[in-house]
């Protein structure tokens, strides 16, 4: 399976427990896709004013990541990857242990 015949943007659906950190509280979550700019969460316990404030994300089987907050739409979170060069051979060891082929490097 090419990781292109998910979606055009490159987005990996999936529904695995995540977990979102703001330095002094954390919220569960479950990450409903993903690519190597960022993920979707849905997240239905956090506040309102949460988002802002979201500093890590940690992904059952990929570890953490520093990540910026980008949008929210009721239960669910948009954030990206703060830095790349970090989160991209992760992201990569991270498909491949679950049978995702990746096609060339963007």
């Amino acid at each position: 399976m090419e990781l292109g015949d998910f979606m055009d943007d490159q987005r990996v659906p999936l529904g695995i427990k995540a977990r979102l950190d703001t330095g002094s509280d954390g919220y569960d979550a479950i990450v409903t896709d993903l690519s190597y700019g960022g993920a979707c969460l849905e997240a239905p316990d956090t506040p309102e004013f949460l988002p802002r404030g979201v500093l890590f994300l940690t992904i059952e089987d990929l570890g953490t990541l520093d990540v910026l907050f980008r949008w929210r739409k009721d239960n669910r979170l948009g954030v990206s990857f703060a830095r790349e060069h970090d989160a991209r051979p992760r992201l990569e060891a991270f498909f491949a242990s679950r049978g995702i082929r990746v096609g060339a490097r963007d």
